[in-house]
């Protein structure tokens, strides 16, 4: 994904603070140079523990799941995910053309 400034395209799983969010920018939804939306859990997570993090995007709905629970859903993006050619895919980490933040913590499959 890539959020500078107002340049927002891709998608993203991870974390904010100290909650999880999912982030999906789609054609359908680009104000000229993409726009994200994030959904970011109810709760905290507590470090030291496992979860099941799952974030959907059907081109219609856009859903965030932890441990099997629905924790939020916008109908704002619609359409393809809006990518630019130059996205980088990054597992474990955030890594943009001007960031790198790599994940402290552990992945599972």
């Amino acid at each position: 994904m890539e959020d500078n400034g107002a340049a927002e395209t891709g998608l993203m799983l991870g974390t904010k603070n100290d909650k999880f969010t999912f982030g999906v920018s789609s054609e359908g939804a680009d104000d000229g140079d993409g726009k994200l939306t994030y959904l970011n859990s109810k709760e905290p997570f507590d470090l030291g523990r496992w979860y099941h993090v799952v974030g959907t995007y059907d081109g219609e709905t856009q859903s965030i799941y932890v441990n099997g629970e629905l924790q939020g859903r916008s109908l704002e993006q619609h359409g393809p995910i809006k990518y630019r050619p130059q996205h980088i895919i990054a597992v474990g980490g955030y890594v943009d053309s001007d960031e790198n933040y790599p994940l402290t913590g552990a992945l599972y499959e």
